[in-house]
């Protein structure tokens, strides 16, 4: 059966965000993996119809068709429709596998360690090819570990919790195109904003569901940024740095109008879609 939380996942932000409708449709293509009790054939199916009905109903509300949702809400959801749910495969209650729950130790402490060594060794990374290379290959190796040893218990990373969910998508964000340079070279301009002002910082970016985190970890001061600031200018940055425990309204508001920038909620999504 899915999860009673299934249904309220699925909801909608002012920018047509489905949040929640790419874990759903993994959720259901375990079931189908799995095979549906026959007592719970008939709950399954209408799950799956109300879920493509509330879509295409939040698609309306919106003035939009589901062919303008980014890909991975409108890839979730052709998969829903895809489904025959007359043809469901069905197994005899009680014979139904077990669900498979993916668990690895240390996958969020690793990312966190690749985001110190980045902060850390900034100038180098991007100056020396060869530390760059380095770093590449050990994250390289860190993607391929964490779906080695999925693999190995029958799963695939969508199925960790959603911490390890989260840290893996980010390693593998940034082994796409420009990404890792483009990840070093903002948190280049953060520390000069931030040596600018005279703070004793260090900056990490990260898939994180808020825009940013403030706090103090052996005596520096950590601000943690969702990864969609590897796009972030002087100006977003130096907002960013505004008296770090009592933000002006007007610098939230610069830092809010820039994460609901298309090519910000682009990496939102990408990495949504990589989780």
């Amino acid at each position: 059966m899915i999860p009673s939380p299934f249904r309220q996942w699925i909801a909608c932000d002012k920018y047509m965000r489905i949040s929640g409708l790419v874990r759903a449709s993994t959720l259901v293509s375990a079931q189908l993996k799995q095979g549906i009790p026959a007592s719970r054939a008939s709950n399954f199916c209408h799950h799956v119809l109300s879920t493509i009905q509330q879509v295409e109903r939040l698609c309306a509300n919106g003035g939009i068709k589901p062919d303008d949702l980014p890909p991975p809400s409108r890839n979730a959801y052709y998969f829903l429709k895809s489904i025959k749910l007359d043809a469901v495969p069905i197994v005899e209650d009680g014979k139904a596998e077990r669900p498979v729950r993916v668990r690895l130790k240390n996958v969020v402490a690793v990312a966190d360690r690749f985001s110190r060594r980045m902060w850390r060794g900034v100038d180098d990374l991007l100056s020396d090819k060869s530390a760059l290379s380095s770093l590449r290959f050990g994250i390289e190796t860190a993607v391929d570990g964490i779906e080695l040893v999925c693999k190995d218990q029958g799963g695939d990373p969508s199925m960790m919790p959603l911490p390890s969910r989260q840290s893996f998508a980010w390693m593998k964000f940034l082994l796409a195109e420009n990404n890792l340079v483009a990840h070093l070279e903002a948190l280049k301009m953060g520390r000069y904003i931030a040596l600018e002002r005279g703070l004793s910082v260090e900056i990490h970016l990260a898939n994180m569901r808020a825009l940013w985190n403030i706090c103090e970890q052996r005596g520096t001061i950590l601000i943690k940024l969702h990864e969609g600031f590897i796009l972030a200018d002087d100006n977003v940055w130096s907002n960013v740095m505004q008296p770090l425990d009592d933000r002006s309204p007007e610098s939230n508001e610069i830092l809010q109008s820039f994460a609901a920038e298309q090519r910000f909620r682009h990496i939102a999504h990408t990495l949504d879609s990589l989780a």
